[in-house]
């Protein structure tokens, strides 16, 4: 994995994060990478909501939405707890669930964060 970092995307200040949506979050989503393949799973979604949304798990991982309003994968509950992860979204939430997300980045082991090409997280098995 690569080092455990904390997200915080930029939020203009004086602007909010919108309401959550009215839609139903999806029960699975899948996470697949060819460039780290230890990502990779079926996310079942949980009873438990961080920030107002949804959270996911695979075995001891977690897909939520940090602090700063961006979805975020964990390798565990304490760092989803204190808002750690090594996978995040390049965006802010805006609105919509991961599934729904085109551009996500890992953590470079150097305190910054790099695009993954190849991850891919939907809704659908396939």
């Amino acid at each position: 994995f690569c080092t455990l970092l904390t997200k915080m995307p930029t939020v203009r200040r004086g602007s909010t994060m919108p309401p959550p949506r009215s839609r139903v979050p999806p029960e699975n989503i899948w996470v697949r990478s060819h460039e780290m393949p230890e990502a990779a799973g079926r996310f079942v979604l949980q009873s438990e909501k961080r920030n107002n949304m949804p959270t996911w798990k695979a075995g001891s991982r977690y897909l939520y939405c940090n602090n700063g309003g961006g979805w975020m994968l964990a390798s565990d509950y304490e760092h989803m707890e204190t808002n750690r992860g090594w996978i995040a979204s390049a965006h802010p939430h805006s609105n919509m669930f991961p599934d729904e997300h085109m551009s996500w980045e890992a953590a470079d082991g150097k305190g910054g964060w790099q695009c993954l090409a190849s991850v891919k997280v939907t809704s659908s098995p396939d």
